[in-house]
């Protein structure tokens, strides 16, 4: 009798415990990247990004590798490295000209308010590079690579998470314009509308991030073709690993960098379709 309340008193030990492990509250993702958010740490990024447009067959993709580092105060910076890739059918409407630019690899290092980018002169090489900041800009407002979502932004993600429908665990999915992630867009930038699904992992950190969105653009196509508008239609797919590794960005050191202010209207004539630039591209609405 003696052993049988044994027993019993040890299978309602175990019961309380497991009940209380099942009921430990499980970190949200906000909180989650929030602690990984130490200097001199950082996470992994992979990303493709793909466009398809109206009336013209073929697609064009962006593949862009590299690190984000965490600074001080929520700042991050990166070094991403993009290709583009053209599919045959959209590359036999593009000038060699065009080509060219396409085939060259972009690399973007951020550090501070200022990015460094290379390979957007084809003639000079990938070790020519630009400085960007203050009035012109490298890509949009929360843009890193060809996204335009920031989960590592907490700000953002806490946007993202309260506007999502979670149909399974480890999975929000949503819709959100960038005026309703950034405010009100200066020099008359147009307001995207994204769908978005974001999956974590157990540990409540994103793991990957799919979004879509199409809007109205100029492309020009051909040797002597005049710049049409299309359909945008692009999807962009990031994947985050190794979050927590040591990542240390380091800039170009200035004697190599142009500041792109005095280069801007000789470089940017409107552009052959690529999915929201390669790894960003320079904000022409900016004045100058």
């Amino acid at each position: 009798m003696r052993r049988l309340a044994i027993a019993v008193a040890a299978s309602a030990t175990v019961i309380v415990a497991a009940g209380s492990a099942q009921a430990a509250p499980v970190p949200s993702p906000v909180k989650s990247v929030k602690a990984q958010l130490v200097p001199g740490r950082g996470v992994l990024i992979s990303e493709t990004a793909r466009a398809t447009y109206t009336g013209i067959k073929g697609t064009f993709s962006v593949k862009t590798t590299g690190s984000v580092g965490f600074g001080r105060a929520g700042n991050t910076d990166y070094d991403l490295v993009s290709r583009s890739q053209v599919s045959p059918e959209a590359e036999k409407l593009l000038s060699e000209e065009d080509l060219e630019r396409l085939r060259v690899t972009v690399r973007a290092i951020k550090v501070g308010r200022h990015t460094y980018v290379s390979g957007l002169r084809p003639d000079r090489g990938t070790d020519d590079w630009l400085r960007f900041g203050g009035d012109v800009t490298w890509g949009e407002k929360g843009q890193r690579g060809s996204q335009l979502l920031d989960v590592l932004n907490p700000t953002v993600l806490k946007k993202l998470i309260a506007k999502a429908v979670s149909p399974r665990p480890g999975e929000y999915q949503g819709t959100i314009t960038t005026r309703e992630l950034y405010g009100e867009r200066p020099w008359g930038l147009e307001a995207r509308k994204l769908s978005y699904r974001l999956f974590v992992d157990a540990d409540q950190l994103p793991v990957r991030l799919v979004t879509e969105t199409s809007q109205k653009t100029t492309v020009n196509l051909g040797e002597k073709g005049k710049p049409v508008r299309r359909t945008e239609h692009a999807v962009v797919d990031t994947r985050y690993r190794a979050w927590g590794t040591r990542v240390t960005i380091t800039a170009p050191s200035e004697s190599e960098a142009v500041t792109s202010e005095n280069l801007f209207a000789q470089l940017f004539t409107p552009l052959s379709p690529v999915p929201i630039g390669p790894a960003g591209t320079p904000d022409a609405n900016r004045p100058r």
